[in-house]
């Protein structure tokens, strides 16, 4: 975050464009709305406001991903094909971390030292992967899924730690503006609630 605002750095070219579709149209501001909350929750029309706004950020976004429809394709079979490669990595992992009596755990959250750490990014399974997998439970004390949900599909990541240093095998996900566009809305979208339940 940048400036003590409550978004992240990274939005605020949207916050910007927000802002003043906010101002146009809702004559409130976006940006105002999140950095001082407390001057719009008395209001009665508060409910109703927050209700517009999020309807406001969520037809923005919409309206730059349907421009793109050819990309908006070519992620979903992107992402379909991605999560195929996790059920059948996640599988192998299982399978071998059980053979080898490494426990295989899915940690709600992980901290580890990302300077003892290596991370090897792949494009999918085959039989090198396989001997890799093998390899890196031989060295480890447990193996976690850390891989993360995006809608339906999951973006494979699994860390491997070993006595003085860490491995990460990473499925190498897609790289889209409608990724981009699709967290961004929810990073804000999310943000409004927070109002909601700060009120």
């Amino acid at each position: 975050m940048a400036d003590d605002n409550p978004w992240d750095e990274s939005l605020n070219q949207f916050m910007d464009e927000l802002d003043k579709a906010s101002s146009k149209k809702l004559n409130i501001s976006i940006k105002d709305m999140l950095s001082d909350p407390d001057k719009y929750s008395k209001d009665a029309k508060f409910d109703a406001n927050l209700a517009a706004m999020k309807q406001l950020v969520i037809s923005y976004f919409g309206e730059m991903i349907d421009a793109i429809p050819e990309e908006k394709q070519r992620v979903s079979n992107e992402l379909g094909r991605v999560d195929k490669e996790y059920q059948a990595i996640d599988s192998t992992v299982k399978d071998k971390a059980s053979f080898v009596n490494v426990p295989y755990i899915e940690p709600t959250g992980l901290d580890f030292d990302v300077d003892k750490q290596e991370v090897i990014t792949i494009s999918g399974a085959d039989n090198s992967i396989d001997g890799l997998i093998s390899k890196l439970l031989g060295i480890s004390n447990y193996v976690a899924n850390v891989s993360t949900q995006y809608k339906n599909y999951m973006l494979g990541a699994w860390y491997f730690s070993g006595t003085t240093r860490g491995y990460q095998l990473v499925i190498d996900p897609p790289v889209s503006r409608v990724i981009i566009f699709e967290n961004a809305k929810d990073s804000i979208v999310n943000l409004l609630d927070s109002l909601k339940a700060g009120a």
